[in-house]
């Protein structure tokens, strides 16, 4: 059983490199987007300004050579606010799945390192 406690995810299967092609509650939750408005968006409708574009830029070279990835990724609500995730995306036969699970807080961390 893997340390981190998976409490809520999403996913939005991309089959168009940056396009949302589909949401479930907790992604339209966290981004406070519809689901009409994020189906067929641009990926980036999310992204934080202080994500630099250069590591989407690596996530996707690794993504088109058939390799996983994985990353905290800080994303921005239609209403402004930040929220984070650590993002696993895996290239499938008819484009990619990305699963995002919030990240373990600081304590729960702490706490399990000791152990």
């Amino acid at each position: 059983m893997s340390a981190c406690s998976i409490r809520r995810t999403s996913s939005s299967p991309p089959r168009t490199p940056g396009v949302i092609q589909n949401t479930n509650r907790t992604f339209d939750t966290l981004s406070r987007y519809s689901r009409d408005r994020l189906i067929g968006a641009a990926h980036n409708i999310i992204r934080h300004l202080d994500m630099p574009a250069g590591l989407f830029r690596l996530m996707w070279d690794d993504l088109q050579e058939g390799m996983p990835v994985c990353a905290y990724v800080t994303n921005r609500a239609l209403d402004g606010l930040d929220y984070r995730v650590f993002a696993t995306i895996v290239p499938l036969r008819e484009g990619y799945l990305s699963v995002r699970i919030k990240p373990m807080d600081t304590t729960a961390r702490a706490q399990l390192e000791k152990a």
